[in-house]
């Protein structure tokens, strides 16, 4: 079943509607890879334990999917920079 989205004024899927449309290209996919459709899937109730019935659009969902990656992706480039500042220290001192 299909929930109306109202912010659109249509029908919007949810998010176990969208994965099991996708089913085939997951089966298709390498374990690996898999593993990580699995986990996105997962995200979105991670992000949003509380959310109503009526915010599980597959629209919603991949908000917090792509939230969460930019989360991800911040830390990453933060623990990056401060390598990068560790090592340039440590070239300085070598040279």
């Amino acid at each position: 079943m299909s929930l109306k989205d109202p912010a659109l004024g249509k029908q919007a899927f949810t998010a176990e509607q969208f994965r099991n449309r996708w089913s085939k290209y997951r089966e298709a996919l390498r374990r690996e890879d898999q593993l990580i459709f699995d986990r996105l899937f997962q995200i979105p109730a991670e992000f949003e334990p509380g959310r109503s019935a009526t915010c599980n659009t597959f629209e919603t969902q991949a908000i917090a999917m792509l939230l969460e990656q930019r989360r991800i992706s911040r830390e990453l480039e933060a623990k990056l920079a401060a390598l990068e500042r560790v090592l340039g220290k440590t070239e300085t001192r070598i040279e």
